[in-house]
């Protein structure tokens, strides 16, 4: 696991509604938290997907709503899941350093990540 002071961008608690499409398979839950570079996200049902298999990850909560976001497994256990951002489509990625440059108590630390 990455240490935060070894992350490009930090995490900052953020609390959504999201859904995990992995096969054929769409998985409910919420964001534990979230970085430009990735989430961890807590699953209304356990599922176990192998570690760096792909997936599409979507916030679904109102204004907070994104587009799709194709990521790839880094943890896996049961309804913890934590992923790694590969690409962004559409506004995803501007509008995902919107949010949690909202949420952040440190701002800056984004703007290097982002510009």
């Amino acid at each position: 696991m990455t240490f935060d002071k070894e992350r490009k961008s930090p995490r900052v608690r953020f609390e959504a509604r999201c859904i995990l499409l992995y096969g054929d398979c769409a998985y409910e839950g919420k964001v534990v938290n979230i970085s430009l570079g990735g989430a961890m996200i807590s699953l209304n049902d356990s599922a176990i997907i192998p570690q760096e298999e792909e997936c599409l990850f979507k916030i679904l909560a109102g204004s907070n709503a994104n587009d799709e976001i194709e990521a790839s497994i880094v943890y896996s256990a049961f309804s913890c899941i934590t992923l790694r951002f590969l690409t962004f489509d559409g506004n995803s990625h501007p509008q995902l350093y919107a949010q949690i440059e909202s949420l952040s108590r440190n701002p800056e630390k984004y703007r290097v990540a982002y510009p």
